[in-house]
C-alpha cells in the first residue's frame, strides 16, 4: 500500500508553502463531500457546478488558481503518488465506480475550470448542494445551526427569544454578516417551501413560526433594530 506523505517533498514545507501549492484545491475537494466525482469532458458534476456558482460570487480567480493546482496534483497522482499529502489524498472524491478519483479526473476538472474561466461560469441562482449553501451563507448557517436545533424547545421560549440570545453575544461584524446574508437569500425570491428546505440545509431543525420569507424578514428587522 502506498504511503501518502503528510509533508511536502521539497525543502521548506511550511504551511504557507503548502497552501500556495494546493490551497485552492482544498475548497474544491470539499465541494465534493458526499457527492460523486462524475465529471466528464464538457459536463461538470453537480459538485463542480456548485463550486463554480460559488467561485463566480466569491472570486472568479479562485477557479483559475484551482485549475493550475489541479494540473500539478494530477502529475503527482500519476507519477509520484507517495508525495501527495494525506490531507489532499483523503479529501479526493469517489467516482461512480467507487474508486478514489485520480489523475484523469483531476485533468478533466482542470479543463472544465479553465473552460468556465474562458467561456463563462454557470448562471447565478440559488445554491444546490449542501456545501454550496453553507459556503455561501456561513453566518446564517451558524445562526440557525446553533440556536434552532432539536434542543430549541428546551432552551428557548420561542423563536424571538432564540434570536435575542444570539444577539447578546453577536459582534457588530456578526450582525452585519447575518443581515447581509438574509437580504441576499431573500433576494433569490424563492418560494416558501424552497426556503424551508434551504433553512433545513443550513441547520435549522425546527419550523419557523411564520412562512419562511416572512420569518426571515422579521429576523432581518429584529437584527437591524427596525422592529423597535
Amino acid at each position: 500500500m502506498t504511503e501518502h506523505s503528510d509533508s511536502w517533498p521539497l525543502t521548506g514545507s511550511r504551511p504557507s508553502f503548502q497552501m500556495a501549492t494546493h490551497g485552492a484545491v482544498l475548497p474544491l475537494l470539499a465541494a465534493y463531500a458526499g457527492l460523486p466525482a462524475d465529471d466528464v469532458p464538457g459536463r461538470p458534476s453537480s459538485a463542480l457546478s456548485g463550486y463554480l456558482r460559488w467561485a463566480v460570487i466569491s472570486d472568479p480567480a479562485l477557479a483559475a488558481i484551482a485549475a493550475a493546482q489541479l494540473r500539478q496534483l494530477a502529475g503527482r497522482l500519476l507519477n509520484e503518488p507517495d508525495t501527495v499529502p494525506s490531507v489532499i489524498h483523503d479529501a479526493l472524491p469517489v467516482t461512480p465506480a467507487g474508486e478514489k478519483a485520480g489523475a484523469s479526473w483531476a485533468d478533466t476538472v482542470a479543463t472544465l475550470l479553465e473552460q468556465a474561466v474562458d467561456s463563462g461560469f454557470p448562471p447565478p441562482g440559488p445554491p444546490v448542494t449542501f456545501w454550496e449553501w453553507n459556503q455561501r451563507f456561513p453566518a446564517l448557517a451558524q445562526f440557525l445551526g446553533c440556536y434552532f436545533t432539536q434542543d430549541f424547545r428546551d432552551e428557548f421560549a420561542d423563536h424571538d427569544t432564540a434570536t435575542a440570545a444570539w444577539g447578546q453575544t453577536a459582534t457588530p461584524a456578526d450582525r452585519a454578516r447575518l443581515i447581509g446574508e438574509i437580504a441576499e437569500l431573500l433576494a433569490l425570491e424563492m418560494a416558501d417551501n424552497e426556503l424551508d428546505e434551504a433553512l433545513a440545509t443550513l441547520g435549522m431543525d425546527v419550523d419557523p413560526p411564520l412562512p419562511a420569507s416572512a420569518w426571515l424578514s422579521h429576523v432581518h428587522r429584529s437584527v437591524t433594530g427596525s422592529d423597535r
